[in-house]
């Protein structure tokens, strides 16, 4: 009997938590980092203790896939973060793998040389077992890397939750960013582009900064090509028929459009201050630069920020940005060189009256 209510306890428990989508009685949607602390902490064991444990590290993907595909909400959203997170330490393992083997490849090579028409060395073979060895390595990393954007990936980027849409994006971005030989290809750069049409504005809003990240490095421009082409134009035609989308969505293509571009378009681009006739954008770095060199200088947050923020905008690939900012930066730098002129003549002249007081009552008791 006592078993029977508590059985029932259970399915009236998983009842309303698969009907009430809305429940918020789960660590990751409540405020602070407490919910997070467990996938942090699983990723830094997975990242090289239960990675290459057969049993352990397919038994853990193969709950956190049947888990993520869940009716109920919290199931769904934890174990989604926990196998993408997963996935995202298996980047890194695989990543420092390939390092080791470059650096493998090289010693090999160099006790080759070394070799050269003599007997085989033990250390030759050895070096080479190695190589064999991250080889498997990384061909199991891959695999498992694979077993999870397929079982959770590609079921959970449409998921019905914003919140698990946008979480998957950015972290197909980030592998895309890190792994570049497996994930910067046609394969994976379409689910970019199909999520930039997502009827919520923070998942197309992750695709843009994903997308940002990728074509502001000049080589990784190359291998964006196809997805450029491809997408450019859907993204410019929007999708029409959605008002109540309309907002977030255009600020979204917009901001896309300018990152999809290119750079070669970027460069030609001059409807900005600095290149047209007269002093007008300049004015802005002249005010910059009067209000610096004696108010803003010595205030250590507020300078510290904006060299920053211009470091940072100075390398951007908008040619627009990189000229300004650029610009800016140097003048502050000539304002900064005028600044620490004066204070040189300021210590040299306080050097002489120093001398000339020291002169004065030289022989007498110090003064004031």
């Amino acid at each position: 009997m006592c078993q029977s209510n508590r059985a029932q306890d259970c399915c009236d428990l998983l009842s309303a938590m698969v009907m009430d989508e809305d429940c918020v009685e789960y660590p990751l949607v409540q405020p602070g980092p407490y919910g997070r602390d467990f996938v942090s902490m699983l990723v830094a064991q997975c990242q090289h203790n239960v990675v290459f444990d057969g049993y352990l590290m397919n038994a853990l993907v193969s709950l956190l896939t049947e888990l993520s595909d869940s009716c109920v909400r919290a199931f769904r959203h934890t174990c989604t973060l926990a196998a993408v997170k997963i996935l995202s330490s298996l980047v890194a393992v695989a990543l420092s793998l390939s390092a080791a083997m470059e650096n493998s490849h090289k010693l090999l090579g160099v006790e080759r040389r070394k070799t050269s028409g003599r007997q085989a060395s033990p250390r030759l073979d050895r070096m080479k077992k190695k190589i064999a060895e991250l080889q498997e390595k990384r061909s199991e990393i891959e695999s498992i890397m694979d077993i999870i954007f397929k079982g959770v990936f590609l079921k959970r980027y449409r998921d019905v939750l914003p919140e698990i849409r946008s979480m998957c994006t950015e972290e197909l971005c980030s592998w895309m960013k890190l792994y570049i030989g497996s994930f910067l290809n046609d394969r994976y750069l379409k689910y970019i582009g199909w999520m930039m049409h997502d009827k919520m504005p923070e998942v197309r809003f992750k695709c843009v900064l994903g997308l940002q990240s990728l074509y502001g490095d000049p080589l990784l421009l190359s291998k964006l090509d196809l997805f450029t082409s491809r997408f450019k134009a859907k993204a410019r035609r929007g999708s029409p028929g959605r008002a109540g989308r309309r907002r977030g969505h255009v600020e979204a293509v917009t901001l896309f459009e300018v990152v999809t571009m290119g750079r070669s378009a970027m460069e030609d681009c001059v409807e900005y201050p600095l290149v047209q006739p007269g002093p007008y954008g300049r004015d802005f770095v002249s005010m910059l630069v009067a209000q610096c060199q004696h108010n803003v200088v010595f205030d250590g947050y507020l300078m510290n920020a904006l060299v920053s923020l211009l470091t940072e905008l100075s390398d951007s690939c908008v040619r627009a940005f990189r000229h300004t900012c650029t610009l800016a930066a140097v003048k502050i730098l000539s304002s900064l060189v005028a600044v620490a002129l004066s204070l040189s003549a300021a210590m040299e002249n306080s050097h002489k009256l120093l001398g000339v007081e020291r002169r004065k009552t030289s022989g007498r008791q110090a003064s004031p």
